[in-house]
């Protein structure tokens, strides 16, 4: 929606910027084909103008959705755990490897901060990793606990 009114502006901006050019030019006397040539040349930069916009708006509705299906949006699936996630200044889970049973886990800080963590070890916050799965981490404190996702 946003980005349907940012391409509407968009457009109203770029033929307002064209508009006293294509006035000062009938003004000036001009013959009727080069102002026909002159109103050629607007309709296809706007033309242009438009279509960049409408592609820049499809490219951050599909980032969007990409950002629903990861989790990487408190929208997502399991949007509930990253919102609580952030609501209490916990990393994002980058990433879960390992085989045998012993996963590890990539963990993102605000600020770029990377931590490597095993099951067991604590993080900041007093926070324990209680479990590591494939597809999650558990956090505890106290009787707190909170389930993070990995995040692209």
């Amino acid at each position: 929606m946003c980005a349907i009114k940012s391409l509407r502006l968009a457009l109203l901006a770029s033929a307002l910027a064209l508009a006293p050019a294509a006035a000062n030019a009938a003004a000036g006397g001009n013959s009727a084909a080069e102002q026909i040539a002159r109103i050629n040349e607007s309709i296809a930069i706007l033309t242009a103008q438009k279509a960049e916009l409408e592609l820049r708006a499809q490219i951050a509705q599909r980032q969007a959705e990409i950002d629903k299906v990861t989790g990487s949006h408190p929208g997502g699936p399991g949007g509930a755990a990253a919102a609580a996630g952030n609501a209490l200044g916990l990393p994002v889970v980058r990433s879960i490897e390992g085989m045998d049973g012993r996963l590890r886990a990539v963990l993102a800080f605000n600020g770029g901060m990377l931590q490597t963590v095993r099951q067991g070890e604590k993080i900041a916050g007093d926070w324990t990793v209680s479990d590591i799965s494939t597809g999650s981490i558990t956090l505890t404190r106290g009787r707190e606990i909170v389930r993070l996702g990995p995040t692209l």
